[in-house]
């Protein structure tokens, strides 16, 4: 790590876990053994994790990342996975940035990464954290961190209003 800070534990966490979700989604997947709504809707929120991060979807993610694993990514792939990397877990600090926690028990620790990220970057625009993130997006993680549907889509909207007051804050609506 380059400089480390707070923010660094949540950044090397995404990276950590990204590729156990996307695998065990593919497992799912292919093995056919998704009878729960539950299990569909993980899928479908990885599938849709990998397509915002850059890759076509789950599967090109695996492909990808084994490859890196195994230390025989190179070139332009290498590239293309590295800034899909990047940007899942920038998006992710930017996540816990807003301070909204999917579950009342997590609202101690979303603060607390709030306070933090915000020392960190004070303004959004131009940090590392200026990532652009859908709503889907913000509910696939709410739903990761055992928020409920209901939970997710309320918190979505919430934080779809912090980050619409930070860009009239900041003047580029």
């Amino acid at each position: 790590l380059v400089n480390p800070d707070e923010s660094s534990a949540a950044h090397e966490l995404h990276h950590a876990i990204v590729g156990q979700f996307m695998n065990l989604a593919e497992q799912l997947r292919t093995g056919g053994k998704v009878n729960t709504a539950e299990g569909k809707t993980f899928i479908r929120d990885m599938h849709h994790m990998a397509q915002w991060m850059g890759f076509d979807g789950v599967a090109d993610f695996n492909a990808l990342h084994q490859e890196y694993v195994n230390d025989r990514l190179t070139g332009p792939s290498l590239s293309r996975y590295v800034d899909a990397q990047e940007k899942g877990a920038r998006g992710f600090e930017r996540f816990l940035r807003v301070g909204k926690a999917p579950t009342p028990a997590l609202q101690a620790i979303f603060s607390q990464f709030k306070e933090w990220l915000r020392d960190i970057y004070r303004t959004l625009k131009g940090s590392p954290l200026d990532v652009p993130i859908s709503r889907a997006q913000w509910a696939a993680w709410d739903r990761l961190l055992g928020g409920t549907a209901e939970i997710a889509l309320g918190g979505t909207q919430a934080k779809q209003e912090v980050i619409n007051e930070e860009r009239a804050q900041r003047g580029d609506e």
